[in-house]
């Protein structure tokens, strides 16, 4: 049978105008200060319907798992060096898994389980599939204000990627949504499965 097609891969940030997604210390506070309009998500609640999983690294499940409620409606693949380090509580069973395997495989699996659009959590997520040319499209939001340093949200390592710009929405307090697709690597359709699954169950 000939090799399915990865899912398509999707990311959804907002950033200061100067790149960064946190102060240096990973402080977010500079965002969530910030005024919006009442009831105004920027798009993120119907982002997240046309999703079928999320994928992040440890950092950012371990952030999640604080949050008074856990924010993700589809199943969760968190991916880390150390698998076994990692533990789901007993209400997150069944949601999340975590997993050792690289970003391809990781796609591979998904495609597997049917489903057909990820998206990435998370910047050190985001830049390992930058890297490797699997990232189909990006939802950037951009905050008027300057941090000066901090956590980048890019930083994928050598090699330009080619962006087309789809979209530009705009709200009254500044903030400017932009949205890319991503120029293909030139094997993106096509998902080697030559090993056997090491996802595991929470």
């Amino acid at each position: 049978m000939p090799p399915r097609s990865l899912p398509r891969v999707e990311a959804f940030a907002a950033h200061s105008l100067d790149g960064f997604i946190a102060r240096p210390d990973g402080d977010t506070g500079w965002l969530l200060g910030q005024t919006v309009p009442e009831g105004e998500d920027f798009g993120l609640a119907a982002f997240m319907r046309t999703m079928g999983a999320v994928v992040m690294g440890a950092a950012t499940y371990a952030r999640a798992r604080r949050l008074p409620r856990w924010p993700y409606p589809v199943p969760v693949v968190v991916m880390t060096p150390q698998p076994g380090a990692g533990t789901v509580p007993p209400d997150l069973v069944g949601q999340v898994r975590i997993t050792d395997d690289p970003p391809q495989a990781v796609l591979a699996d998904l495609t597997g389980w049917g489903i057909d659009r990820v998206c990435l959590d998370g910047e050190g997520t985001l830049r390992r599939f930058l890297a490797e040319r699997l990232v189909d499209r990006l939802v950037l939001t951009q905050v008027p204000v300057l941090l000066g340093q901090g956590v980048a949200l890019f930083g994928h390592g050598p090699g330009e990627i080619g962006a087309r710009l789809v979209r530009v929405r705009r709200w009254r307090n500044g903030f400017v949504q932009m949205v890319y697709d991503l120029d293909p690597a030139p094997l993106r359709n096509t998902a080697s499965r030559n090993a056997g699954s090491s996802l595991r169950r929470g």
